[in-house]
């Protein structure tokens, strides 16, 4: 996903909060992971991170705040 944010949304994610919806079926049962990956073009960075999907926790996203872009 490509974004084009404005400065006061630039600065509301610098504070940590970002908020995105996308809905992924994974199998019922097995040991599976999610993982997430951002890559900053104009810093040309790149990290990633896995979260366990048991570990997820359905409907839970920064205590009911969003951001548009």
């Amino acid at each position: 996903m490509e974004m084009d944010l404005k400065p006061e949304t630039y600065a509301k994610i610098m504070t940590g909060l970002l908020g995105t919806n996308q809905i992924i079926a994974v199998p019922e049962k097995g040991n599976y992971f999610l993982r997430l990956g951002v890559h900053d073009q104009d810093g040309n960075k790149i990290g990633a991170t896995e979260v366990p999907i048991g570990e997820i926790q359905m409907g839970v996203a920064g205590a009911g705040q969003t951001l548009q872009p």
